[in-house]
């Protein structure tokens, strides 16, 4: 059974992503938010994605040793391949219902936000 979709217009990126809707949250995976072309260079902001953007899988992981991995997808999570390129990317989970909230104008004032980095 094909997960629930749900889509929603990221202006920043000038794309409309769509992400998985599961049990009330809106999961948008694997969003590129920079490029690398090679090794020991910086990376450039991704400021655009393609219209419609598939953000419904998460993105390849950063290169890991081996080793006791402390953090892991859920049971149901495929674990994606190493790719030291194009491991830049985002998570995002919200509340169906915050999808709504513009500028912190609509049913709630703006909503706290967490960011967790690894590593």
């Amino acid at each position: 059974m094909a997960a629930e979709t749900i889509t929603h217009h990221a202006p920043t990126l000038s794309s409309s992503l769509t992400g998985a809707l599961e049990e009330g949250i809106a999961c948008f995976r694997g969003i590129p938010y920079a490029t690398l072309e090679k090794r020991w260079t910086h990376s450039q902001v991704q400021n655009s994605l393609p219209s419609p953007f598939d953000a419904t899988n998460y993105g390849p992981r950063c290169p890991q040793g081996d080793g006791q991995v402390l953090v892991t997808g859920g049971v149901t999570d495929p674990v994606p391949g190493d790719d030291e390129f194009k491991c830049l990317s985002l998570n995002v989970a919200v509340p169906k219902e915050a999808l709504a909230i513009k500028n912190g104008q609509g049913d709630g004032e703006g909503l706290p936000v967490m960011v967790w980095i690894h590593g």
